[in-house]
């Protein structure tokens, strides 16, 4: 294969382990995987592992509010990624 197109863009993110604040390290690391992912326009974004390093909802809302904010406009919503 030369020159085309892949099939399948699929993006990871593992292991953020992120706190309900945009100043948190894992918070503020999983933004700028985010913010460089987005260009890409992966097809899929996988997260695997730990998204929060505990289930607090705010740390949820923080992750669609990125999730929003980097890849409004694409074909799927926030809400499909759960």
């Amino acid at each position: 294969m030369s020159n085309t197109a892949p099939l399948l863009k699929v993006a990871v993110i593992s292991d953020p382990q992120a706190y309900p604040t945009l100043n948190d390290w894992g918070m503020n690391n999983l933004e700028k995987a985010i913010r460089f992912l987005a260009p890409m326009k992966p097809d899929v974004l996988l997260m695997a592992g730990d998204l929060a390093d505990h289930a607090i909802p705010e740390t949820y809302a923080i992750y669609h509010e990125l999730m929003e904010k980097y890849f409004s406009g694409e074909e799927f919503t926030p809400d499909e990624l759960i």
